[in-house]
């Protein structure tokens, strides 16, 4: 999370002014790298319109409060999957990206695009890291 948002994951004081003033528009572009996906896949597991996107990009505009903890939500995701594969990045972002039965033919990234996918996503994770059968 620290290479996406700039901020310690654990200094929940900070995360939280962070959110609160609204991310620069530029992570997102921090975003697309982590999870080697265009525009269009993190708008879509953003829940921004792209048009929306462009333009705060553009224009180096504040993310929402709303998008801003969306940012954060995904970059959490990511630090936890690049956990469950022992730091190796590429191994992480393949397993981010494709389709799992287990979350109704969704990708990690796309079924995080909420609260409640986020928090199935988690668990996931926390259930392959423990080696419970899913």
């Amino acid at each position: 999370m620290h290479a996406i948002i700039g901020v310690d994951p654990e200094d929940h004081g900070a995360l939280l002014s962070l959110v609160r003033e609204g991310l620069s528009a530029s992570v997102i572009r921090r975003l697309e790298i982590a999870y080697g996906a265009t525009q269009s896949e993190i708008a879509q597991a953003l829940r921004i319109p792209l048009t929306t996107l462009r333009r705060r990009l553009r224009q180096d505009e504040q993310l929402t409060v709303d998008e801003s903890d969306r940012v954060i939500r995904l970059a959490r995701i990511k630090d936890l999957a690049l956990g469950m594969m022992h730091g190796d990045d590429q191994a992480a972002v393949a397993w981010l990206r494709a389709p799992r039965e287990i979350l109704g033919n969704e990708s990690p990234m796309v079924r995080a695009n909420t609260e409640v996918g986020a928090r199935e996503v988690e668990d996931l994770i926390g259930r392959i890291r423990h080696g419970v059968f899913s």
